[in-house]
């Protein structure tokens, strides 16, 4: 049996796995299998004889990617893991990492985490003449500029109309953060996808090269891009034209972080040839959640045409629908709805509540701890947010990028009563770590430290989640 019948594909996924060639827009509704598709897709290339590293495959969550790639991994081909894959910054990272020079980069580069660079941009906008909630919101406004391709006064009249009066004052600021990110060898998570994008544009060898490298790309939540990916996916795909974009216009819902379902609309504007696929079958809802899910669909403006069809065959419960006036209201109609659950005999712990932003959860607990019951809430942050792994990683960062002052700065100002001397001789022994917990453990780089910072390290190290030569020219699409 080959790895493509292995996986159990329905008519729908199967048409999608064995594509012919040309670029193919996908259009899959919630809970229809798009991932087992696009791997099979992948076993079906690979089937074929296409080289796993000549497959790309561009995905917008860390955990997403990481699924797809162990999918594609468990398909049992010996040349299932050449396959490129990641998020759209990892693979930048990735193809820019190999050759920093060609984007004007000798020495390398790092990228900053967004703390330090909000962080960095703050500290300059001060510099520049701008209080505290005017340079928080020129940061977001930098970053539609870039993703958006916005000139500034566009993106400002989007955000930030307040500071059109200023807009020399804050192009001079965004220019200057561009520029001396550059200089120390910094990049922003924007800059990552912001300077493939100008290499991709380019007629470097390099470009042209990177332009050839991929036969095939495949995308997931291709609703997700914006214009800065949308330009990076079509440049990628331009040497062969074989593009497969994946999504769902009715799950459109990141468009205050730039995407654009457009992209997707428009998909068969800029490629008339494309052929559209559907997929339907909702292997996830019953029938009463997908009869209304269809319901509120049919009243978008701009759609694919589909109807999701359940699977499941047990007839479900029907769901509610409640229109709250605030978000006071909305919780506490949770609360009550929970307290009902409860009183009719549910277990708290066979309860979930999803919200939408983590910023809602506070009025949900205090509506539900008025009425006397417990909750339990996840943490948003990723492991490499909390206090310790991020001053292990800057740790090991320095120790491979002596000369970076910004980091040694920030690791001055994380572990107290150390001097520069005594962190170099820590450094060296951070390198010599085995893992990211010994960093910070490890009685090798503890000996050179004070026992004042001692404090320090063991609160990093103790943190717990809830669960667990010049500046090179800016890019083009820069503010």
């Amino acid at each position: 049996m080959s790895a493509l019948d292995a996986l159990g594909l329905d008519p729908d996924q199967e048409a999608v796995a064995c594509a012919g060639d040309g670029p193919t827009l996908v259009i899959a509704g919630a809970g229809t299998g798009k991932t087992r598709a696009l791997v099979g897709r992948v076993a079906a290339l690979l089937e074929r004889g296409v080289a796993p590293d000549r497959i790309l495959l561009l995905t917008f969550t860390h955990r997403a990617a990481q699924r797809m790639l162990r999918a594609v991994h468990d398909l049992g081909l010996p040349a299932a893991d050449g396959v490129v894959g990641g998020t759209f910054h990892s693979v930048a990272y990735q193809l820019l990492d190999r050759h920093p020079e060609a984007i004007g980069f000798p020495g390398g580069f790092r990228v900053m985490d967004a703390d330090e660079d909000r962080a960095d941009f703050l500290a300059l906008a001060r510099e520049h003449g701008f209080e505290l909630r005017a340079a928080e919101r020129l940061h977001q406004v930098a970053s539609l500029c870039v993703n958006a391709r916005l000139e500034l006064e566009a993106a400002l009249a989007r955000r930030a109309p307040h500071l059109l009066p200023r807009v020399e004052a804050a192009r001079a600021l965004m220019r200057h953060a561009m520029h001396r990110r550059a200089e120390r060898g910094l990049m922003s998570f924007d800059d990552l996808l912001l300077w493939l994008a100008s290499l991709l544009e380019s007629d470097l060898p390099l470009a042209r090269a990177l332009r050839a490298r991929f036969e095939h790309v495949l995308v997931d939540e291709y609703q997700d891009t914006n214009a800065l990916q949308s330009a990076i996916v079509f440049q990628l795909a331009a040497g062969s034209g074989q593009l497969v974009a994946v999504g769902d216009d009715a799950q459109a819902i990141y468009g205050f972080r730039g995407a654009d379902v457009a992209h997707l609309l428009t998909f068969t504007h800029h490629l008339p040839h494309a052929r559209v696929l559907t997929l339907t079958r909702n292997y996830r809802s019953t029938a009463p959640i997908l009869a209304l899910a269809n319901a509120s669909i049919a009243h978008n403006a701009l759609r694919f045409d589909k109807t999701l069809r359940a699977v499941r065959p047990e007839p479900g419960v029907d769901p509610i629908v409640a229109l709250c006036a605030t978000p006071e209201v909305e919780a506490t109609f949770v609360a009550e709805r929970v307290e009902a659950m409860i009183a009719q005999g549910a277990s708290p712990h066979h309860i979930a509540i999803l919200y939408r932003n983590h910023r809602q959860s506070r009025l949900v607990q205090e509506a539900l701890t008025r009425l006397g019951i417990g909750v339990q809430t996840r943490s948003p942050l990723g492991v490499l947010q909390h206090p310790g792994a991020r001053l292990a990683v800057d740790l090991l960062q320095l120790a491979l990028r002596p000369g970076d002052l910004a980091l040694r700065q920030r690791i001055l100002g994380a572990i107290p009563h150390v001097t520069p001397r005594q962190l170099d001789r820590a450094l060296q022994a951070a390198a010599q770590a085995p893992s990211l917990p010994h960093a910070l453990t490890d009685l090798r780089l503890r000996k050179h430290l004070p026992a004042e910072a001692h404090h320090a390290l063991d609160r990093h190290a103790d943190h717990r989640t809830h669960h667990p030569p010049g500046p090179p020219p800016p890019p083009r699409g820069g503010p």
